[in-house]
């Protein structure tokens, strides 16, 4: 093994541990206090491959349920990890309808609001998903909880004016054309 000279090691900011919000699953808690729009996860650091959705057809039912877990959906297609036996922590970051990280610019995942140490790390899955299909039964309890998560939610005025900002570049593509559509 090739040992590289270390140079600094970065401030850690997350850790996974049992989940709060869902008992019995895994989440992504803050490691330290954390300021509104800090990176947490730098996008170029994320290695993803889009797959067209006969891919999806090939797969065996467990892997199968990880994509639909895990991965944002297009009606196009989805983005995989390369390997599911190698995911980054921040792949354990589960949904709440009152986020507190959201997508950047570079599709960096960004505090959305300053965070607390010890508070676990949830994006709205809405951010990223429009692959029409996509449903997911809401159980985050937040007072703005929306109940059913769609592929879909990006296309409510409401919802799109409300977080636009944190919105995947992806999505945001089409949240435009479809304005420019109206």
């Amino acid at each position: 093994m090739r040992m590289k000279k270390l140079v600094g090691i970065p401030k850690l900011l997350v850790e996974v541990k049992p989940s709060v919000m869902l008992p019995g699953e895994i989440g992504l808690f803050a490691a330290s206090n954390i300021r509104k729009e800090v990176v947490i996860a730098a996008g170029d650091r994320f290695e993803e491959i889009f797959h067209e959705w006969p891919v999806y057809k090939k797969l065996g039912g467990n892997l199968k349920k990880k994509i639909k877990q895990y991965c944002i959906q297009t009606p196009e297609g989805f983005y995989s990890p390369p390997d599911f036996n190698w995911l980054p922590a921040t792949w354990n970051m589960n949904h709440s309808c009152d986020y507190n990280v959201g997508l950047g610019k570079n599709e960096d995942f960004v505090a959305a609001r300053n965070i607390k140490q010890g508070e676990e790390l949830c994006w709205d899955y809405g951010l990223g998903m429009s692959d029409p299909s996509f449903k997911l039964k809401c159980d985050c309890r937040s007072k703005n909880c929306r109940n059913l998560i769609t592929g879909n939610d990006w296309k409510i005025e409401e919802y799109r004016t409300v977080n636009l900002k944190y919105f995947s570049r992806a999505l945001l593509k089409r949240a435009e054309a479809d304005i420019k559509k109206k």
